[in-house]
């Protein structure tokens, strides 16, 4: 590909060369972050001072973190490298990012909840945040 293909801010890949990069160590240490972050949320919501607005989303913010720590480690971790594998095959099949996004988007609701879901683990690998970034670009 030409680099006037490219464009301004297009990418060659979302992987390319990226290892996976997580593992269930960073998992549970990402597990005890949330936890906390849920205590606050909790206390929080429980002050009736809270604005509505706060309230309703620390609800949200709530929900998503006790579904996120009632999954075993190990469970999450093969969301993610299935996350990763997909992308990689995809890539490797010589699909352009938009593409794979696109598929992902129209053919793949299971991987759509766990990138929605698992964020906090994929935010932390640039292949991860690009995929993520990516699909939001395709909300709008």
């Amino acid at each position: 590909m030409s680099s006037a293909e490219e464009g301004p801010g297009r990418l060659e890949s979302l992987i390319g060369d990226m290892a996976f990069g997580i593992t269930e160590e960073e998992i549970e240490k990402h597990a005890g972050e949330v936890r906390d972050e849920l205590g606050q949320i909790e206390e929080a919501l429980s002050d009736e001072k809270t604005p509505d607005t706060l309230r309703e989303f620390g609800l949200k913010r709530k929900e998503t973190i006790e579904g996120e720590v009632s999954t075993p480690p190990g469970e999450i971790l093969n969301s993610l490298q299935a996350i990763y594998d997909y992308v990689r095959q995809k890539e490797q099949e010589g699909l352009e990012p938009d593409q794979i996004l696109a598929e992902i988007k129209k053919s793949e609701p299971e991987l759509i909840r766990d990138i929605d879901r698992y964020y906090g683990y994929l935010r932390e690998q640039a292949w991860g945040y690009r995929v993520f970034q990516g699909l939001i670009g395709l909300r709008n």
